[in-house]
């Protein structure tokens, strides 16, 4: 890990490069932006001594999603390479248990986010097209949408999903963790329960429910094996959102504790660079679901501004969007 030294102005990550490195700020402070130095440029936050920036394309091997830019004299930065991050995990539990809250409060406000864009499509699809009959509000959240769409556009955002690297996963079990297993059947948390844990699902299969078991029961998902879940709750001490089924004849997980997180570090840190690389796949994953339904709100609104019908391709995007609630984007909480 070695020390990099920046005056203000320099530009030491920069958005659409491949990046494998991170930074843990020393000394010094720097500016996040998108769109840096064009039209669009927007500046999306400041960080100061102690902060951590980079790590998703490292982690995922994926283009920078940002600009970072050096804002004062002889910054002092530390750059930690993709062979070094073994290294990092054992020497700094402190600083990893920041990089998992900081990926678990964007998830957490990105579904937000999410969850209203989905909520303006389905309001565009239900209200009179002629601008006049829409509220202000409706229309402030069209322009909004409207905006991030031509945005993404021009940032060349890729619609393709994020993919883990793969990973080796010998030594992932046996490492102190304690096993769980369940019949078919069985509930492993409910929601509204205390989120004292998480899980690694090793073995079989887990299904996701809201409502379970009552009227307004719905399938959120399915998990396979050598999946995390449960993990937001723990992260951030938030009730459980969801009810975790087991779904096949026999189910194994190992789970994790507060306590075990903190362990986890030198115990095996592989498993925590692959919860991480979890989260922050997850986060990039449903970015792209994000802009996706932000260009449809575009493709609505050129459609009326137009006078012309959307394809059916187009139709069947509206009317999956319109079908999302804040409910079914729990799925990304439990």
């Amino acid at each position: 890990m070695d020390k990099k030294m920046y005056n203000a102005g320099d530009v030491i990550i920069r958005e659409g490069d491949i990046g494998n490195h991170m930074y843990e700020i020393v000394s010094g402070t720097v500016d996040v932006y998108t769109g840096y130095q064009t039209g669009n440029e927007k500046k999306l936050g400041s960080l100061g001594p102690g902060r951590i920036f980079g790590e998703m394309a490292l982690l995922e091997y994926y283009p920078r999603s940002a600009t970072v830019v050096c804002t004062s004299d002889g910054a002092e930065m530390t750059e930690i390479s993709d062979s070094e991050l073994e290294t990092f995990i054992k020497s700094e539990p402190a600083q990893v248990r920041t990089i998992l809250t900081s990926l678990s409060h964007r998830l957490r406000e990105l579904t937000a986010d999410y969850s209203e864009v989905c909520g303006t499509i389905k309001e565009m699809k239900e209200t009179d097209v002629a601008q006049l009959d829409r509220g202000l509000g409706l229309l402030e959240k069209i322009a909004k949408f409207l905006n991030l769409s031509k945005i993404a556009e021009e940032k060349g955002f890729n619609k393709q999903k994020s993919v883990q690297p793969a990973a080796d996963l010998t030594g992932v079990s046996g490492s102190g963790l304690v096993e769980k297993r369940w019949k078919e059947g069985e509930v492993i948390f409910r929601e509204g329960d205390a989120a004292d844990c998480m899980y690694y699902l090793g073995y079989g299969n887990v299904d996701i429910y809201t409502g379970y078991k009552t009227e307004n029961e719905k399938l959120l998902t399915s998990l396979t094996e050598n999946k995390f879940f449960g993990e937001m709750g723990l992260i951030e001490k938030e009730p459980r959102s969801a009810t975790a089924v087991a779904a096949s004849d026999v189910v194994l997980a190992d789970q994790i504790t507060e306590d075990d997180l903190e362990s986890l570090t030198n115990s095996s840190p592989l498993m925590t660079l692959l919860l991480l690389q979890h989260l922050s796949s997850r986060l990039r994953n449903l970015t792209g679901d994000y802009l996706g339904a932000c260009r449809t709100v575009q493709e609505m609104a050129e459609a009326e501004e137009e006078g012309r019908g959307l394809s059916r391709e187009q139709l069947e995007k509206i009317e999956m969007y319109s079908q999302i609630s804040l409910m079914h984007s729990y799925t990304q909480l439990i």
